[in-house]
């Protein structure tokens, strides 16, 4: 059985979803490089599946590892940090497949350009392969110099197991805007917020706005008889409520990705997200499944998201949840693992 390295900053739910969904073709392992040793993460891991969590200083020990293990391919989380590098350039010294997963996408900043002239001597010495989510990372990727077939799709994908919603249960969708994700002031949820707060003292409505999370902006969001407030909560119980919730918004100034919609559009639910929100690119169809809105314009959103409040009718939000539903299956764990699988036939 080949051996698969994995390389990783940290290990979220839906990416631990995916790579074991190829732990029965590959013997498969992973080194996080968590601070918090103590609880790295907060789901049971499969015995086929071995986890090693060290600190970034912890080259040697990951080098030991690298060489004990053999693996025929590795997939890096990172192309910052020595640990992340001098592995890289060990496995690409023994000729072996070495993956960075990118999510940046093309900006068009100096700093990028800058990086684009030295792929050569940089990027192009350490990884032959470069996995990306979407279109705007896909372009970055090209600019770097990879070829076409160096460059893999669909790097985050959603759980379709937990979050994929049945037919039957679209009749229990409620009339409920949900916003999931940490409470920071990049993440738009105050004007989310105040464009709510508006529309509900301009017009009497049965809408309600769930905001399930927690971060520093908690405080400076105050209490409304329409809103309700959820800490933190585990995949399964976030599941439950997109499969309830008819929209889903996510108002972030600039998201790299943002693999919550792509769970959100699995549960069924229209979206409404903002420009620089890049799961948008892959997941999103203006007016056919949701609203598009300018990223750091409050009047851009509250328009939105009066659109769907008031000028579209709860059957009508609810097909457009289908057609999200639809525009989900772009990606899957499955699909994730068959990309990979591919590289090593």
């Amino acid at each position: 059985m080949k051996n698969v390295l994995f390389v990783l900053q940290d290990l979220p739910w839906y990416y631990y979803r995916a790579i074991e969904t190829i732990s029965c073709l590959y013997r498969v392992t992973i080194v996080v490089t968590k601070k918090d040793k103590d609880a790295p993460y907060s789901f049971t891991v499969s015995s086929d599946i071995s986890v090693y969590n060290v600190d970034l200083d912890g080259i040697k020990k990951v080098q030991q590892l690298y060489h004990a293990l053999n693996p025929e391919l590795v997939v890096l989380g990172s192309w910052s940090g020595s640990l992340f590098r001098q592995i890289a350039r060990t496995a690409k010294k023994d000729r072996k497949i070495v993956i960075i997963g990118m999510d940046n996408p093309w900006m068009g900043q100096l700093k990028q350009y800058l990086m684009c002239l030295l792929s050569p001597i940089i990027l192009k010495r350490l990884f032959t392969h470069i996995w990306v989510p979407s279109i705007s990372q896909y372009e970055y990727a090209r600019r770097l110099g990879y070829p076409r077939n160096n460059i893999i799709y669909g790097l985050y994908s959603g759980d379709d197991k937990l979050y994929k919603i049945q037919e039957h249960e679209y009749v229990s969708k409620e009339r409920v805007i949900l916003f999931v994700g940490r409470l920071l002031d990049w993440k738009g949820i105050l004007a989310l917020h105040q464009a709510f707060v508006q529309l509900s003292d301009d017009k009497e409505h049965s809408w309600k706005l769930v905001i399930i999370g927690n971060g520093p902006m908690k405080e400076q969001l105050k209490a409304h008889e329409k809103i309700n407030f959820i800490s933190f909560s585990p995949p399964e119980m976030v599941a439950s409520y997109m499969k309830k919730s008819a929209v889903f918004c996510l108002p972030s100034w600039h998201e790299h990705f943002g693999v919550v919609v792509h769970e959100a559009a699995m549960a069924g639910c229209a979206l409404l997200l903002s420009d620089g929100v890049h799961a948008g690119d892959e997941y999103l169809v203006d007016g056919y499944n949701g609203v598009l809105f300018a990223s750091r314009n409050n009047m851009s959103l509250q328009k939105a998201l009066s659109t769907l409040m008031f000028s579209q009718t709860m059957e009508e939000v609810i097909e457009m949840g289908k057609r999200s539903q639809i525009l989900s299956m772009r990606n899957s764990p499955e699909m994730w693992a068959s990309r990979l699988a591919k590289l090593l036939d």
